[in-house]
């Protein structure tokens, strides 16, 4: 009876909606989206009228406040009478709302995992492209001196010789990639964010070779990409990188298990991670459902409880949990 009371009283709204890129759709975003929390809202405040003027007025404010052109495809709304925040994402997820204790962990933790930003380097035979990427969105890197700097050691690239099909590169003398490698550690520390590469096979290297320097390389292959094909591209490099974390992952699961640190069942992962015990929590892609108001559950209040102890959450492929039931815990002791 004390939590049906706290709800009422002060109800964490949590409202997922996604958006078009565009002038021509952006004020029928911001007026559909207005409108929705605004029904929602008077749903599940019809006995307090001041709590829904207060929640009301901030759901507007952040909804004003959004930048529709910045080539997200998602938006999230946090909302309670204590907290107002916003947030957009880089991939579609489907609308949705929650009205609890509080705010939906699992679609704002899986959708800013995705989002995350990366580098994405596409080596050509006429020079090298960098872009900025979110999920599948992509913006050439604003210039800067140490890009300048990286694209004219790449310009200056020694002849090398090919096999018959000019996949083959050898000859790269040790200051050219020493120069160029310098180069590029600058750039990528720069802006603090992991990279993705295409082309490697122009400049001599291989993925291990780029790693073994010290730049955070998720995968890279050996072909260059067609300007046209950056999406297909970027979404196999992506996918290479997540089943390779599903397989390491796999093995740490298989050690975890080993050293009894280890819970599968959603009534011990949220026990387990309330006590801070833990260290990563693993999960599959989510199945979003097509019903629009959906309820908190023990998985959604798990996540919440692994991030507050500064643990990690990790989505991986679908089908690649299948042996741990889809989800798993790990850990710290």
């Amino acid at each position: 009876m004390a939590n049906s009371t706290i709800q009422k009283q002060s109800p964490a709204f949590t409202f997922v909606f996604r958006t078009h890129g565009g002038s021509e759709k952006q004020l029928h975003d911001r007026s559909h989206i207005k409108s929705a929390c605004r029904e929602i809202l008077k749903r599940h405040t019809a006995d307090n009228t001041d709590s829904y003027d207060v929640l009301s007025a901030k759901c507007e404010s952040l909804i004003d406040k959004i930048d529709f052109q910045s080539g997200a495809s998602s938006l999230a709304l946090f909302v309670s009478a204590e907290k107002a925040e916003a947030e957009t994402y880089f991939l579609f997820l489907p609308e949705v709302f929650y009205c609890g204790e509080n705010f939906s962990a699992l679609e704002s933790t899986y959708a800013r995992q995705i989002s995350t930003p990366y580098l994405y380097f596409n080596f050509s035979p006429a020079g090298v492209d960098v872009y900025l990427g979110r999920g599948l969105h992509t913006e050439l890197l604003d210039k800067s001196e140490e890009l300048q700097h990286f694209q004219a050691v790449y310009g200056k690239r020694p002849a090398a010789k090919c096999d018959k099909d000019g996949r083959k590169a050898e000859g790269f003398d040790h200051h050219f990639h020493s120069e160029l490698f310098a180069a590029w550690k600058k750039l990528a520390y720069k802006h603090a964010y992991p990279c993705y590469a295409t082309g490697l096979d122009l400049i001599g290297s291989s993925l291990d070779d780029v790693k073994s320097v010290g730049i955070d390389m998720l995968y890279g292959t050996g072909h260059s990409a067609a300007k046209g094909d950056l999406k297909a591209t970027l979404s196999t490099l992506k996918e290479e990188h997540r089943n390779t974390l599903a397989r390491t992952y796999a093995e740490r699961l298989e050690t975890a298990q080993g050293s009894h640190k280890l819970v599968v069942s959603s009534a011990e992962i949220l026990e387990l991670a309330k006590a801070g015990q833990g260290e990563t929590l693993l999960l599959e892609d989510p199945e979003w459902m097509v019903e629009k108001e959906q309820q908190l559950s023990t998985i959604h209040e798990a996540i919440a409880e692994v991030v507050k102890f500064h643990g990690k959450v990790e989505f991986m492929p679908k089908a690649s949990l299948a042996k741990w039931g889809g989800q798993a815990l790990i850990l710290r002791y």
